[in-house]
């Protein structure tokens, strides 16, 4: 991961303790529940279509991996703390991270990382 803030394992995270316990697995990427959520695609397309219905704004007809990408990011973010406040961000585990590249790549190599959402100046 590009910083020091992105570099935390998933099982420092308060909010999957639960997912732990009720599983038995070492890392929230061995939860048989995070591939679903994760990497199906038909779960990450009806998210998809949620949010661009929501936005008013048409889902094109191919989806790229970037677009898979963040949709996985999206996905583990609201599986694993509820729904977050508009401008209300939070780093994902590094092992997370790592996997939904893995399997939605960039052709380039290339990612952004966590960015804080910017504030608005009044």
């Amino acid at each position: 991961m590009a910083t020091e803030e992105e570099c935390f394992c998933c099982q420092e995270l308060a909010e999957l303790n639960q997912k732990f316990s009720e599983s038995g697995v070492g890392c929230i990427t061995e939860h048989a529940k995070f591939r679903i959520v994760c990497f199906d695609t038909d779960v990450l397309n009806t998210a998809l279509v949620a949010i661009h219905n929501i936005r008013c704004n048409p889902l094109p007809d191919l989806i790229e991996n970037r677009t898979w990408r963040l949709a996985a990011y999206r996905q583990f973010t609201w599986w694993a703390h509820g729904a977050l406040r508009k401008k209300n961000r939070r780093v994902i585990p590094a092992c997370v991270v790592k996997a939904i590249r893995h399997e939605f790549p960039d052709e380039t190599g290339q990612y952004a990382g966590f960015k804080e959402a910017e504030l608005e100046l009044s």
